[in-house]
């Protein structure tokens, strides 16, 4: 839902939103949960970035691009990557329902994001690989035509803080990446 931005942190408070595909689809999920009200529930939208799990998603087409060596910078580099421990994720829930205090946009996310250079360079560092090779921009834009993966997944910066999980008291198992990809090699 956020812009992508690099050196600018988005909590829960940022207004701004972003124009790409990704965000677009959250603000058009978070208007059609707007559009329901029922008395005595709680209404929590879970903003939840990247989930790292050796099950599904996010995690195991990284691990495999690192460990051919192709886990290099994508794009600049530059762009911050946001991500959550899986099991950070069930807790997170949990402790969602607990604080009946929380109650709109919660951002679930690991407190560090990085920088993709340095996210993949820890990836490899995780799995083993000593090199691995950049893919450009325009690599990414080409092979986003074969694979019907929209680029700005991959090419934008998504930079997002717990902010409300943190100040109401949440403590992430799995706040660094390095301790994360340790649980799940």
């Amino acid at each position: 839902i956020y812009p992508s931005t690099i050196d600018q942190a988005n909590d829960e408070d940022v207004k701004e939103t972003g124009e790409s595909f990704k965000s677009k689809l959250s603000i058009a999920w978070e208007a059609a949960v707007d559009e329901f009200n029922f008395a005595r529930t709680r209404k929590v939208i879970a903003r939840i970035t990247p989930v790292l799990s050796n099950e599904d998603g996010f995690w195991p087409p990284v691990r495999t691009i690192a460990r051919l060596g192709l886990g290099g910078p994508q794009g600049s580099g530059k762009q911050m990557v946001s991500w959550v421990h899986h099991l950070d994720l069930c807790r997170a829930f949990e402790h969602i329902i607990q604080k009946e205090s929380l109650v709109g946009p919660i951002n679930i996310a690991a407190p560090s994001p990085l920088e993709n250079k340095t996210f993949m360079k820890k990836v490899r560092k995780a799995v083993g690989m000593p090199i691995g090779l950049p893919a450009p921009s325009f690599a990414i834009r080409l092979g986003s035509i074969f694979t019907g993966v929209d680029p700005s997944l991959i090419l934008d910066s998504s930079h997002v803080i717990p902010s409300r999980l943190l100040k109401s008291g949440f403590d992430f198992t799995y706040a660094e990446l390095d301790s994360a990809l340790e649980d799940l090699i």
